[in-house]
């Protein structure tokens, strides 16, 4: 297993969906019940990853509401 940490600049960034992520920008998942907090990776061929969950995947389409993480945001991934 593995924990994640997330340290963000201080400037918020506007919510949208993951549909509008590009390969390799990084959002959080907002206003979803059983998503809400993943960290989503944008994934070459059109899939999408949970960073906190990597079993939850999605291939296609992916209308989650996230909110772009920033330049300069740090994810610390440690593992136990």
């Amino acid at each position: 297993m593995y924990k994640l940490t997330v340290r963000e600049p201080e400037k918020k960034q506007l919510q949208e969906t993951a549909e509008d992520l590009r390969v390799g920008e990084i959002g959080v998942v907002v206003n979803v019940r059983d998503y809400e907090g993943d960290i989503l990776l944008r994934c070459f061929g059109n899939k999408w990853v949970s960073l906190k969950n990597p079993a939850s995947t999605w291939s296609n389409s992916c209308l989650l509401e996230i909110r772009r993480l920033p330049p300069g945001t740090v994810i610390e991934l440690v593992l136990e």
